[in-house]
């Protein structure tokens, strides 16, 4: 749980950076003449979009899979709840599917792949 707090005040951290980074450009720039809406356009037109610099904070690379696969275990888990018959039906058939092939390769494996129970199975008669 300590995990999840830290990363929550990291990004809480980085959020104020950049609210700070962009208030003092834009004062910047309205102390330089500019009107407050043009010199808050200017700025954010500058620093890019804010949501894809917040994604680039520092984390952890030994983590950033498992919050990323824990992301997409949650986004799989709303997207089969609020498609039950869809996700019931794949199943099924994942299921039987696996099935076949498993009992099929039983059969080949009893009757090709392994040699028969004889001394010598290749002298006929």
């Amino acid at each position: 749980m300590e995990l999840w707090r830290d990363r929550t005040r990291r990004e809480s951290e980085l959020q104020d950076e950049i609210e700070t980074h962009l208030r003092l450009a834009e004062r910047d720039r309205v102390e330089r003449g500019e009107t407050t809406v043009d010199a808050r356009a200017q700025v954010h037109r500058e620093f890019g979009n804010v949501q894809t610099r917040q994604g680039c904070h520092t984390q952890p690379m030994e983590l950033a899979w498992l919050d990323q696969l824990g992301r997409d275990a949650r986004f799989a888990m709303r997207t089969m709840w609020r498609m039950q018959a869809f996700s019931a039906v794949a199943g099924l058939s994942l299921a039987l599917s696996i099935g076949a092939n498993s009992a099929l390769f039983s059969l080949v494996d009893a009757l090709l792949l392994r040699s028969l129970p004889v001394k010598e199975p290749e002298q006929t008669g």
